[in-house]
């Protein structure tokens, strides 16, 4: 994605989204049972047939619809193997994705929120910590705490179009979250919103920064920037219905060229 950081940002979801149909395709033609779907949709096509015929037969009728009902079961239960192999990596395509096209990075002179969750052993300890600020940035309020969740809050704003660092000391231990700044909000750069805490789940939907380990007083860093809009003919759409709108429309349109039968 970085190779492609000075595109449109549009321009890079499309070409994103055509390859990922392209892919899905063919990983939907060699994972799944291709004899049997197409099997399936001749029968699927035969009752179709069959309603139009016996439209004025009532009982008939009705009957070719169960067994359309039925072939149309069937053909979902053998979409499933391709499904569930493109599942994994289609989340953490989702998830990186999401660094570039979810939020947009802070601009000179904005503020935004910084929410610090602590571990609950280190609450008391650290409860009065504050935040080590670069020159970039300033802590515009004092800090909000909430003793039922263990969280502190703090507005920030940024005063220079640079990354930068929050810091916070634990003792020996430090903690870091990176801000992102630039000087045009719809600046086309990864902004990860979250330092993950120990959490699998997590980590996998907050990959932009390293997980803070198990030991850590920290349990995840979060910076409230605003979301990022992707318009299209004038409209918000987001991201993600574009990338999987594209995504089945390339596949329908490669369906021929890869003779896959979903």
């Amino acid at each position: 994605m970085s190779l492609l950081a000075g595109w449109s940002p549009l321009a890079v979801l499309l070409l994103v989204s055509i390859g990922l149909g392209i892919v899905m395709t063919v990983v939907f033609r060699f994972t799944s049972n291709q004899r049997k779907l197409r099997r399936l949709a001749d029968l699927s096509r035969a009752e179709v047939l069959a309603i139009r015929l016996f439209k004025d037969e009532p009982v008939t009728m009705f009957r070719a619809l169960g067994r359309l009902l039925r072939h149309s079961a069937k053909r979902l239960w053998y979409s499933l193997p391709p499904m569930l192999a493109m599942f994994v990596p289609f989340v953490l395509l989702l998830t990186h994705l999401s660094l570039w096209y979810e939020y947009r990075p802070l601009q000179v002179g904005e503020l935004a929120v910084v929410e610090l969750q602590l571990a609950e052993d280190a609450w008391t300890q650290y409860q009065n910590i504050a935040p080590e600020t670069p020159r970039a940035l300033a802590v515009e309020t004092k800090p909000l705490r909430d003793d039922k969740e263990k969280s502190i809050w703090w507005r920030i704003q940024a005063l220079q179009p640079t990354p930068a660092v929050l810091r916070w000391q634990f003792g020996a231990h430090e903690v870091e979250k990176e801000v992102v700044v630039a000087k045009h909000a719809a600046a086309f750069v990864p902004v990860s919103s979250r330092r993950p805490g120990a959490g699998w789940l997590d980590r996998v939907f907050n990959p932009g920064e390293d997980a803070l380990g198990a030991a850590s007083p920290v349990r995840g860093i979060t910076i409230y920037h605003e979301q990022r809009s992707t318009p299209i003919f004038g409209r918000n759409v987001p991201w993600w219905l574009t990338l999987i709108a594209v995504s089945i429309v390339t596949a329908l349109v490669m369906r021929p060229l890869v003779r896959v039968q979903f």
